[in-house]
């Protein structure tokens, strides 16, 4: 019986606009690595939130905030090793309402292109009797 699963996201040029990598509304969720590839000419800052919804409730705070990421030889930094971080998405019903959490990642422009591979690992609930 598995209690584990393994999982990879793969997000090609992303830039300012604000993009979802990871949600958990099912399952406790654990980040193995978030790796950013710097797809332009030149240096750009990455940003990494943390999002939890609860009810109406929407929550939201930086974990990396304005990171800057080379553009030689189109650079790639693991955010996880980088800050040594430790993130955890959990999804927590509440009665009939399911609680959300998210990570969210942006660059400061259009023109900071990169890109962005989440390898995650999702908790099997099981009931073992």
């Amino acid at each position: 019986m598995n209690f584990v699963q393994y999982f990879t996201n793969v997000f090609p040029n992303l830039d300012g606009n604000k993009t979802t990598i990871l949600e958990s509304d099912s399952a406790l969720l654990s980040v193995n690595s978030i790796t950013i590839c710097n797809k332009s000419d030149n240096t750009i800052r990455v940003n990494l939130l943390k999002n939890i919804v609860v009810g109406t409730k929407n929550s939201e705070a930086f974990l990396v905030n304005n990171l800057e990421v080379e553009a030689r030889n189109k650079s790639t930094v693991n955010l996880v090793s980088l800050f040594g971080l430790e993130i955890f998405l959990p999804a927590i019903q509440d009665g009939e309402q399911i609680n959300t959490s998210r990570l969210v990642c942006f660059s400061n422009g259009t023109t900071q292109k990169f890109d962005v591979v989440v390898d995650y690992t999702k908790f099997i609930e099981t009931n073992i009797l």
